[in-house]
């Protein structure tokens, strides 16, 4: 039987709130900057353009880093190691570049066909226990 300390962690996050609250105000605020701030010295066409963008990033955002939808780590095992097990089987590897604090995990995988990935994952969207641990494994990572 395995220890808690050498068990898998499962990374199946929920729902963040504060991740949307976040993630909307920097978006609300970019286009009420555009709107309200640079009203005269922006030609229509390069407003128009830059709604268009941020509305595509929000959808972006919200569909990948919320809703987790087709995103490559979600519901992976972090495994002994750097070693996470993707949901279809394949190992990605965890780089030495991702974030972990207290408030804030931000997951950066290599996957095997050479793309990284990141996951966003704040205390809210798991259990403080699960959540602990991670940040734990993550900053000591098994060998």
């Amino acid at each position: 039987m395995s220890s808690p300390l050498t068990a898998s962690i499962h990374l199946a996050p929920s729902f963040s709130k504060l991740l949307a609250i976040l993630l909307a105000t920097i978006h609300l605020g970019t286009f009420i900057v555009i709107i309200l701030i640079f009203p005269l010295t922006l030609p229509p066409i390069i407003k128009i353009c830059l709604t268009v963008w941020i509305g595509i990033s929000a959808y972006y955002t919200t569909q990948r880093h919320l809703c987790y939808i087709n995103h490559p780590l979600y519901q992976s095992n972090l495994l002994s190691g750097d070693d996470l097990e993707l949901k279809n089987g394949e190992i990605a590897i965890i780089q030495s570049n991702t974030y972990i604090s207290p408030q804030v995990i931000v997951l950066i995988a290599k996957l095997n066909n050479g793309k990284t990935t990141s996951l966003i994952i704040l205390p809210d969207a798991m259990e403080p226990q699960i959540f602990r641990r991670l940040r734990v494994r993550l900053r000591h990572p098994l060998t």
